[in-house]
């Protein structure tokens, strides 16, 4: 059997490409498992900007605890209606990841629900990065009423509720 260059290119193009694909698959999930697992650091900053039409597909509200021990919602379609940031403070030691995070801005929830303007909250990891999905949802037509600000390290974000 007798191989031209042609035929060995045309042999060859499927299995580099199909090679090239896998290299390409291998690297974007180790940058997104990196992504994932990335701990927020201190100074990390989760920002919604105020927007009048602020449309959410689905409400997210997070209940929370608050650093003097009292309780508060976080309702991310107030938050884009009115506006403010959450800063990560510092880190509580315990088996499980929470962190002080500052807020500030006009209210978190409608009514006595609200954690205020100013406050120092406890979340849990998971609250913490449903509350940056919060903040980057809503499509294209939000994307400028929300952003989050990452660290040096790369984005922040994630959440849940109490305990």
């Amino acid at each position: 059997m007798h191989f031209t260059s042609q035929k060995l290119i045309r042999l060859l193009l499927p299995v580099m490409s199909g090679a090239g694909c896998m290299i390409a698959l291998l690297l974007a999930m180790n940058v997104i498992a990196d992504w994932k697992n990335q701990a927020p650091r201190i100074g990390d900053l989760i920002a919604f900007e105020p927007a009048r039409d602020a449309l959410l597909p689905e409400s997210v509200r997070i209940a929370v605890e608050t650093s003097s021990g009292g309780h508060c919602v976080l309702d991310a379609y107030t938050l884009r209606r009115s506006g403010g940031s959450f800063m990560v403070s510092r880190g509580l030691a315990g088996a499980e990841a929470r962190y002080i995070i500052h807020w500030a801005g006009a209210r978190t929830a409608e009514g006595t629900a609200s954690c205020g303007d100013s406050a120092d909250l406890i979340l849990t990891r998971r609250q913490l990065d449903r509350l940056g999905e919060a903040a980057a949802a809503g499509g294209i037509r939000q994307a400028a009423a929300a952003k989050v600000v990452s660290s040096p390290r790369g984005p922040t974000s994630r959440s849940e509720s109490p305990g």
